[in-house]
């Protein structure tokens, strides 16, 4: 062997040191990678035996919870039960106590009319004691002046004319005549009523407690209680003065449609505990109580109304006037509750309406109604607004000219008014607090509601499984359904505001069946979703019109005069006798301003047929436009602004405005709605539908 030189024994050296070197880093990484290994295999075995504890706390607390729920819904079934049989046996005994009574009632109603009859029989024969008694009468009248002026103070003779209405307004009417075949059963007078009889109507005042019904045998020939005294027009005050309201009731049927009663609907605590009316006013700032005049409700309040007073006035003009006493004596009742409380005023009013002085007043002739309703109308003046004072004027210029129903049908008119003001007046001292705790007040009232099974919350469930829906078989028509996938994933929902959105303008889509599918969270905002609905509609065909007519006038068509136009289609829109043909004569008349040239009668016919299939509900372009502006809409919901750049775009510059109010009353209702119910909402969303 060659000896090897120092070189190469240096080398050979230093490659065995470097694959020693190597050897070792890679046992070096080896061992590393088994530490890290196991210290991760830790590390998991760990977080795994964390977890199981805490899934096995969960699972306990799961039991526990459900223990506790199911005790208390079994305690809840258990005082739920206990609550329908007591309330059974509290319903069984107020029917028996109100069979009761009913069977008291129609006994004494029996009673009364085999009174009536004795005394209809008894007048026939009472000639003799007429003298002695007209005689007290007039005594009594004699120390008992009137308190107003009148040209005729003293009785009038037993044999006088009919009875009439001067033209001073003094109401006349005389004693009927004193043969006894002259004497008519329908016209007998309240100062034939024996002290017996009187005594007997006393005491039916107080003890019927029930209201009339057409199926009780309420007398002898079935009659109720106001038709016989409508076919007897007897009526003494001292029936009505001493009965109790709800006996007062009875005789609903011979009082105008405006009462103490009706009246009563306007009173604070009637405005402070109507959900509907506190929930509206939070989005409409104006909002004031009107008689309702308008439409079909309306022409039925006015037809009720003539009908009664003109049956008053024939009744007045055929002798009869038992029923002045009773008008008097309801504009008592509603002056007293209508005016501020006070002891001279009461007893003011008291004395200038004494309705038993005022009756016999009116059997003897003696009743000033122009006087009478002078009154009235000073006091009415002094307490009412100044814009009432003309109606005031009226109503004494028809009692001066003898028309005393129609001045009285003008005063009850009036104490309506004064109600009403008062009522508007409370309303709008009292918005800022309604608003201010609208939110606390309105979930309050459904809490309990919902604890006490009056209402549910399945349609709102339904409402918001169906917009889950949309999203996850792509059917939504929300703007941000792209940039929302969820998959197969059943578990996962879209973000909550886009969901609501997206499901509320769906709902206004579908106002047509709104009564079918309204969620119970929106119950008291039906009429505004509908309106929703129709001011959307407006905004499309207003949209589509536009459009049209800019393509039909062509380059000459400025902003200006889109603008102009588009206000003229508004009104015609807002009008319930336009049609078609309105549309397109606006629309060709302003077009040939514009152009320059009047249209054709092609083109006049080609753009009615355009106008009529663009307006179609299947139309591509309604249905297009209706999305488009359905975008805006969740935009402006969304970013709390409309993309004004977006819709110029789009050609609808002009219609900015009514989308932008439109928007705002929208978006209202949906931060309120969402505010009241948020808990209702995240539980749905929790559960996760």
């Amino acid at each position: 062997m060659r000896n090897k030189s120092p070189e190469e024994m240096l080398s050979k050296l230093n490659q065995r040191q470097n694959r020693a070197l190597q050897r070792r880093n890679l046992l070096l990484d080896e061992r590393s990678e088994r530490l890290k290994q196991r210290r991760e295999d830790s590390t998991y075995q760990l977080l795994i035996h964390e977890k199981r504890q805490l899934l096995r706390n969960v699972k306990l607390r799961a039991r526990l919870e459900y223990g506790l729920s199911s005790a208390s819904i079994k305690r809840q079934t258990l005082l739920r039960r206990k609550a329908e049989r007591f309330s059974v046996r509290v319903m069984h005994a107020q029917t028996v106590c109100m069979m009761q009574k009913l069977k008291k009632y129609v006994d004494l109603r029996r009673t009364f009319s085999q009174e009536l009859d004795e005394l209809l029989r008894q007048s026939m024969d009472a000639d003799a004691d007429r003298d002695d008694f007209d005689f007290d009468t007039k005594l009594y009248l004699t120390k008992s002046k009137s308190r107003f002026k009148s040209k005729s103070r003293r009785p009038k003779p037993p044999r006088a004319k009919s009875p009439a209405v001067g033209n001073t307004g003094v109401l006349v009417k005389d004693s009927p005549a004193s043969s006894p075949e002259k004497l008519s059963p329908g016209k007998v007078s309240p100062s034939k009523i024996s002290p017996s009889t009187a005594s007997f109507l006393k005491s039916l005042s107080s003890s019927s407690g029930s209201p009339s019904s057409p199926e009780s045998d309420l007398s002898s020939d079935d009659e109720s209680l106001t038709d016989r005294i409508r076919r007897v027009r007897l009526l003494p005050p001292e029936l009505y003065q001493s009965m109790e309201e709800s006996e007062y009731m009875l005789l609903l049927d011979l009082l105008p449609p405006i009462t103490r009663f009706t009246l009563r609907e306007l009173d604070l605590d009637e405005i402070l505990t109507n959900r509907q009316l506190r929930h509206d006013i939070i989005f409409d700032p104006d909002l004031q109580f009107k008689p309702n005049m308008d439409g079909e409700r309306g022409e039925q309040k006015r037809a009720k109304a003539d009908r009664y007073w003109s049956e008053v006035d024939i009744e007045l003009g055929e002798g009869s006037t038992y029923r002045i006493p009773l008008l008097l004596h309801e504009v008592l009742a509603i002056l007293l509750e209508l005016l501020p409380p006070s002891q001279d005023l009461k007893r003011d009013i008291e004395d200038h309406l004494d309705v038993n002085l005022l009756a016999q007043e009116l059997d003897h002739g003696v009743f000033n109604a122009a006087g009478l309703i002078k009154y009235l109308a000073e006091l009415l003046k002094k307490n009412c607004a100044p814009a009432r004072d003309e109606l005031v004027d009226s109503m004494e210029a028809e009692a001066l000219a003898g028309q005393t129903i129609k001045a009285l049908r003008i005063c009850f008119d009036v104490l309506e008014y004064m109600k009403l003001d008062y009522a508007n007046h409370q309303l709008h001292r009292l918005r800022p607090h309604i608003v201010e705790h609208a939110v606390e007040y309105e979930w309050k009232q459904f809490r309990e509601r919902f604890d006490l099974g009056s209402v549910k919350v399945d349609e709102t469930v339904s409402w918001i499984h169906g917009a889950v829906l949309r999203f996850r078989n792509k059917t939504t028509k929300s703007i941000f359904a792209d940039k929302i996938d969820l998959g197969d994933d059943n578990t996962k929902l879209p973000p909550f505001n886009v969901l609501y959105n997206e499901a509320f303008l769906s709902l206004v889509l579908q106002a047509h069946v709104i009564d079918t599918i309204l969620p119970e969270t929106l119950s008291m905002d039906q009429s505004r979703i509908v309106q929703y609905y129709n001011d959307w509609q407006d905004i499309t065909i207003l949209g589509s019109l536009v459009i049209l007519f800019r393509q039909v006038c062509g380059p000459k068509c400025s902003p200006g005069a889109i603008k102009e136009v588009k206000q003229k289609l508004w009104v015609l829109l807002n009008d319930n006798e336009t049609s078609i043909a309105h549309v397109c004569l606006q629309m060709s008349d302003d077009a040939a301003k514009i152009r320059g040239t009047a249209l054709s009668e092609k083109e006049k016919t080609t753009l009615s047929g355009i106008v009529e299939s663009t307006l179609s509900p299947s139309s591509a372009l309604y249905d297009m436009m209706q999305k488009r502006i359905g975008g805006y809409f969740e935009y402006y919901l969304a970013n709390g602004d409309l993309d004004r750049d977006l819709i110029r775009r789009h050609g609808l510059g002009e219609l900015v405005p009514e989308i932008e109010t439109l928007s705002t009353k929208m978006s209202k209702l949906i931060v309120h709605n969402k505010a009241v119910y948020s808990t209702v909402y995240s539980t749905i969303m929790e559960a996760g539908i």
